[in-house]
């Protein structure tokens, strides 16, 4: 198997490489989302496919299974060609129903991500005339990744105005403050205490700097288009976002898993690299 690289375009193995980070991942949080709790009666908040469908059937373990075996079958079409369409549509629709009722119980965590990613595949598939290209495949993602980040942005802006970076900035080291401090609180850690402490002290010392730092991180994700505009430049993108994601670590606690490796996997393709790196090591011995 020859493996190439080009700024250009994206191949069959970066594809695969990249469905093989996207479906195991959505794979677990489907799994989790099934099993999270067993009630008799679905009494959760009622959002999404739960608003106009009962969600109280997938209580039901039968019905828990029968969506397992769909997600398989559609995982199954997904890494094939003739069938790659119907594969993602079915990833889709199992994704929508299943992560709308992890939500309706308050587990939040832009599940949602995965049922757009899949849909925008869906389509690139349906498009495709050059087997050999899946440049379509991965810039349609890239655009669901970018509008969210995007999206995130301009709502900062409209509820709040640019007094987000600026006046309300002491806000937000309160809220900060609030997060760590809510770690030591709950679980009792000191550590967790002295750090809210310290990264609090330091906001307030530095707050100018920290308005600047809002000021920057809103400016990362309005011009998140950058993301589809090219290979190289989604990779030195990405790792802006990625010391973006950072800071938010750093003064939340707080891990946006979904859209992060998602974002890494369709950006950076790590897996792929690690495979080419594998097969040059190999054919160098």
């Amino acid at each position: 198997m020859r493996w190439n690289f080009s700024w250009k375009d994206y191949g069959l193995q970066e594809w695969r490489c990249a469905q093989w980070c996207i479906l195991p991942l959505a794979f677990l949080i489907y799994l989790d989302a099934l099993f999270l709790s067993v009630r008799e009666e679905f009494n959760g908040i009622i959002v999404n496919a739960c608003a106009w469908l009962p969600c109280n059937w997938i209580e039901l373990k039968l019905t828990k299974y029968v969506l397992i075996v769909l997600f398989l079958v559609g995982a199954v079409f997904y890494f094939g060609k003739r069938w790659a369409v119907y594969g993602c549509l079915l990833l889709a629709l199992c994704s929508f129903i299943v992560f709308s009722y992890y939500e309706s119980f308050g587990m939040r965590g832009e599940y949602g991500l995965f049922v757009l990613l899949f849909l925008v595949q869906a389509v690139a598939y349906y498009r495709q005339k050059d087997s050999s290209s899946y440049k379509e495949h991965f810039q349609f993602s890239l655009q669901i990744i970018a509008a969210a980040y995007i999206l995130a942005g301009i709502s900062k802006i409209v509820e709040s105005g640019v007094v987000w970076f600026n006046e309300e900035a002491i806000n937000f080291v309160l809220q900060s403050y609030h997060a760590t401090y809510e770690k030591y609180s709950t679980y009792g850690v000191l550590a967790e205490h002295q750090r809210a402490e310290y990264i609090f002290n330091w906001m307030v010392e530095n707050l100018y700097f920290t308005k600047f730092l809002l000021f920057l991180s809103i400016a990362l994700e309005i011009f998140s288009f950058v993301l589809v505009l090219g290979k190289k430049r989604a990779m030195y993108y990405g790792v802006l976002l990625i010391g973006f994601h950072i800071g938010i670590f750093i003064a939340f606690r707080l891990v946006l898993f979904t859209i992060v490796i998602s974002m890494i996997v369709l950006v950076f393709n790590p897996v792929y690299w690690i495979a080419k790196g594998f097969i040059k090591l190999k054919q160098a011995v």
